[in-house]
């Protein structure tokens, strides 16, 4: 890939920042040494990408919508998730394949917070289809700076739902459990859900036909994600996304 000079030099001041930033975060560490660990100062994930087949035939599938999570836990002895350094969404092609790319490095911040060992962790979804999960290994937290994904190159399959619209609407009590970050804290007043519009269309369609059919689902109410004076309403912004 061949780099403009505007790239360059954007480039060169991202490396001059990380470095200050380096020089000052050490420094600091070094004067109060009580302070959490430094490093890493910031996190730049390694690319992931990968393909979704349909269990039964094989085939590729299309439409997946797919979501990772890079989340930092509290080093303190609690380990409670206190930010999501990134949140992101990618959608699989007609091959089923799907990818992930960081395009800068991302600040560690707050200083308490390290990632997850096993971020990112990987949603899959389609309707129709049971929901699938990829992450990595479990261990305390991860300090290297660029961390991977046991994900990476990876074909994961989806198996298509073959029970009753009440037996289905069972299944949904994870897939819910899994993004209620997105309503709370730090990630609720910087309206992440909107990163991830496929997903939470793909799960509105499902809650129209759970309601019209009259079955109870464990999917909460989207509007619950939302700070409408601060986000807008979710069922607004998804107009563009839905069928």
């Amino acid at each position: 890939m061949q780099l403009t000079p505007e790239k360059r030099r954007q480039w060169g001041r991202w490396a001059i920042g990380i470095a200050g930033f380096l020089v000052v975060w050490t420094g600091v560490a070094m004067v109060f040494p009580l302070l959490p660990s430094p490093w890493p100062p910031f996190y730049w994930a390694l690319p992931v990408h990968g393909r979704v087949v349909d269990a039964d035939t094989d085939q590729p599938l299309a439409g997946v919508a797919v979501v990772a999570n890079w989340e930092l836990r509290d080093t303190a002895w609690t380990g409670s998730p206190i930010e999501e350094i990134a949140v992101m969404e990618s959608v699989t092609d007609e091959e089923g394949s799907f990818s992930f790319l960081w395009w800068r490095p991302r600040v560690r911040w707050p200083i308490t917070g390290v990632l997850r060992s096993d971020a990112p962790m990987l949603l899959f979804f389609k309707n129709g289809y049971t929901r699938e999960f990829c992450h990595n290994s479990f261990a305390p937290f991860n300090r290297n700076p660029f961390p991977s994904s046991n994900c990476n190159g990876r074909t994961i399959t989806l198996k298509k739902f073959k029970g009753t619209t009440a037996e289905y609407a069972k299944a949904f009590w994870d897939l819910d459990r899994s993004l209620r970050f997105l309503g709370v804290g730090r990630a609720a007043r910087r309206c992440e859900w909107k990163n991830i519009p496929h997903m939470l269309a793909a799960l509105h369609v499902q809650q129209e036909l759970f309601r019209k059919e009259g079955v109870h689902s464990g999917l909460s109410p989207l509007e619950t994600l939302s700070n409408k004076s601060l986000c807008g309403s979710v069922e607004q912004f998804l107009q563009g996304y839905l069928p």
